[in-house]
């Protein structure tokens, strides 16, 4: 009796640790990355390391659909952050990405499009690269 009683507890315990461990990595697995946020921080990335007076933080690359609002997406699309990836530094001051995006984000973040082409409220925005 006593030996079968050990089991039961051995198998509760295992049954609580694997469900703490489902539990808790739920958030992950559901509320992974997109592709678009990833290749906006690594153009971010290289922003700053070409612009001295570029400030990151400035830049959200984050996304976000809070239920029946529009969805807020990067602030760099993934076109735009491919073309940034793709160029030098000297590239990017020639065309002004750093000044352009500050300017362009205002700290904020973009609505609508997903490609970048719909901003609500604005006008078609500056392109970022070239």
């Amino acid at each position: 009796m006593t030996h079968e009683r050990g089991r039961q507890r051995g198998r509760r315990k295992r049954a609580v640790l694997l469900l703490v461990l489902l539990c808790g990595s739920a958030p992950f697995v559901h509320c992974g990355f997109r592709r678009d946020e990833v290749e906006c921080e690594e153009a971010v990335s290289l922003l700053s390391s070409c612009c001295p007076d570029f400030d990151p933080e400035r830049i959200d690359c984050t996304y976000d659909h809070p239920g029946c609002d529009s969805p807020s997406y990067p602030s760099l699309s993934a076109r735009e952050s491919e073309c940034i990836l793709g160029k030098s530094c000297e590239a990017l001051a020639a065309q002004h990405a750093c000044e352009s995006l500050l300017a362009r984000n205002n700290g904020g973040r973009r609505s609508g499009g997903a490609d970048g082409s719909a901003q609500l409220g604005t006008a078609a925005p500056e392109p970022i690269c070239r």
